[in-house]
């Protein structure tokens, strides 16, 4: 859901859609990109997953923040139309 969440907002039932098809995708993807470099392990899978969880968690959360203080008035633009009157 970490990387669903970075894409505009859709119904409900097309984000678990996406969330599940994407979850298949990449731990596959991983997976066999791990195989074919003979460093296959469940550990190492699990570390590269969660390493890209995280990373998407944060690019969520940095967005998210950066959204809520802009609609709070906090690029900084306010203030300084507020001075020039």
């Amino acid at each position: 859901m970490a990387l669903i969440r970075l894409l505009p907002a859709r119904g409900a039932l097309t984000r678990l859609v996406l969330a599940l098809a994407t979850s298949l995708g990449l731990e596959t993807l991983v997976a066999t990109t791990l195989l074919e470099a003979r460093a296959w392990s469940p550990s190492a899978v699990l570390s590269v997953l969660i390493a890209i969880t995280l990373g998407a968690a944060a690019l969520g959360l940095s967005s998210s923040s950066r959204a809520l203080s802009l609609s709070r008035g906090g690029d900084g633009t306010a203030g300084r139309a507020r001075s020039r009157r």
